[in-house]
């Protein structure tokens, strides 16, 4: 997926699912505003031609919790999560 339509779909799918009741589980919660942190690290990386730094890259690392996580309706930010990190990972960004 381009990424510009990855980031753009993502973020569509975190709006709805913070729209939704499931938004109030804690751990749930956490995974969302997680992946939010390392859509925009991502964003200033490539479109601001900044490094990602050792200490930031740890928000690309969370995605067996979140896959565990995030079922049913939602799997797909999951997806799109994991794309988003193997995207970073071929780019050299983390």
């Amino acid at each position: 997926m381009e990424i510009n339509i990855l980031i753009d779909t993502l973020h569509d799918r975190l709006l709805a699912y913070k729209k939704s009741d499931l938004y109030q589980n804690k751990v749930l919660r956490q995974d969302i505003l997680s992946i939010e942190i390392a859509i925009c690290l991502f964003e200033i990386a490539v479109y601001c031609n900044r490094t990602i730094s050792e200490g930031e890259k740890y928000w690309f690392k969370g995605g067996y919790y979140i896959a565990n996580d995030l079922t049913g309706k939602w799997e797909d930010i999951s997806k799109m999560y994991d794309e988003l990190v193997k995207t970073a990972k071929e780019k050299k960004l983390i």
